[in-house]
């Protein structure tokens, strides 16, 4: 299995997750860390007929922080949302990262502001 690096993070999640909507912006990434924030971008051409009317908005929605442990390669996943849920998860090495895609997905299909 290929060794998930902390810098290759958000285009992991981006081929993963294709929620419309939402965007992920990195804040820290090193070889063995990464800090992601999460926004939704809500359209703002509705609310006004005015061309300078900005044509989005981003709003802030949560975060992701992964830490990959060596020499275990044990990866580490905090996931933190503006709703106050806090979710840790802990996979071994060869442990494929489909739980934190699929709660990243449900958190995104059922996110209210």
């Amino acid at each position: 299995m290929k060794i998930l690096k902390g810098d290759q993070l958000t285009s992991h999640l981006e081929k993963h997750i294709f929620i419309q909507n939402f965007i992920f912006e990195e804040i820290i990434t090193t070889a063995n860390a990464a800090k992601i924030r999460i926004y939704f971008i809500e359209p703002l051409s509705h609310y006004s007929t005015s061309p300078q009317q900005l044509e989005s908005a981003r709003i802030f929605v949560g975060e992701v922080h992964y830490h990959l442990s060596l020499p275990t390669l044990e990866k580490r996943f905090y996931l933190e949302f503006s709703n106050g849920s806090k979710h840790q998860i802990v996979l071994a090495a060869r442990e494929p990262i489909d739980e934190v895609i699929a709660l990243l997905q449900y958190f995104f299909k059922n996110y209210t502001r």
